[in-house]
């Protein structure tokens, strides 16, 4: 189903509903759990699975170097976990590794027999954005000969500089997916994390607090569940970020004056 342009853009840049209570709760129940698996941990018999909860809960929990940390336990325990391990690549990427990060998603890219993942090539850019610029990312894109999912394939158009961001959306519009709450949960997300790439810090801040207010996204388990915290931990991050620059900023400074 296809809405008016003019309403699409009205529903896409309206004021999202927070779950602050909601999430408070959420995050003191990961604490608890948190510290029922280090004391599991430290009876001395751990399986991969404990590992692989604990990083998921210190991502969660912005713990990232400890989330990397217990991540890299998997693989040690069992290297077969390494190619695969697209959780990892996130984690260090976020613990602020983004060679290492890079490096895991071309693992994980080369043992893609499908492929098609074009998200694993997005985290790919991402981390070489972070190593050399946006230009030089764009130069280094991984590259797929197979469609992948819906939205991926005009969101890695978006970060390849193909469209622009109100071009992907409308895209989206003309296509009738501006309904399916998970596409658009990701098509917010990864969205968001372009314009942060490209300086754009307030827009990059509306797309993923969309992401993050996504009803789907909270629901979801597996995969999307995983990457509707990543979106709410980005959300934190970004805030966090913003708040920081405007009280380094002198008082009474403009943009002119810059």
């Amino acid at each position: 189903m296809k809405i008016s342009p003019s309403l699409f853009l009205v529903l896409l840049f309206a004021t999202t509903t927070l779950h602050a209570a909601d999430d408070a709760a959420m995050l003191s129940g990961f604490k608890k759990e948190l510290a029922a698996l280090d004391a599991e941990i430290a009876k001395g018999k751990p399986k991969i699975s404990h590992y692989s909860r604990r990083g998921d809960l210190n991502l969660f929990l912005s713990n990232f170097d400890a989330s990397v940390t217990d991540y890299k336990k998997m693989v040690e325990l069992d290297p077969a976990q390494d190619g695969p391990h697209w959780r990892l690549g996130i984690a260090l990427y976020f613990a602020g590794d983004a060679e290492n990060s890079a490096k895991q998603f071309e693992k994980y890219y080369a043992q893609d027999v499908t492929g098609t993942d074009r998200e694993t090539g997005i985290w790919h850019f991402i981390a070489r954005a972070g190593i050399d610029g946006v230009g030089s990312a764009r130069l280094q894109m991984l590259r797929y000969q197979q469609p992948d999912r819906e939205p991926f394939n005009g969101l890695y158009d978006l970060f390849g500089d193909v469209w622009k961001t109100d071009e992907f959306f409308k895209d989206l519009n003309r296509r009738g997916l501006t309904t399916d709450k998970g596409v658009m949960f990701y098509a917010q997300l990864y969205a968001g994390i372009n314009e942060d790439l490209n300086g754009n810090r307030d827009a990059a801040l509306r797309y993923i607090r969309m992401a993050a207010a996504s009803e789907w996204g909270r629901k979801a388990t597996g995969g999307p569940g995983y990457m509707w915290q990543v979106s709410r931990v980005l959300q934190k991050a970004l805030e966090d970020a913003q708040k920081a620059e405007k009280s380094e900023k002198p008082e009474g400074e403009t943009k002119e004056e810059k």
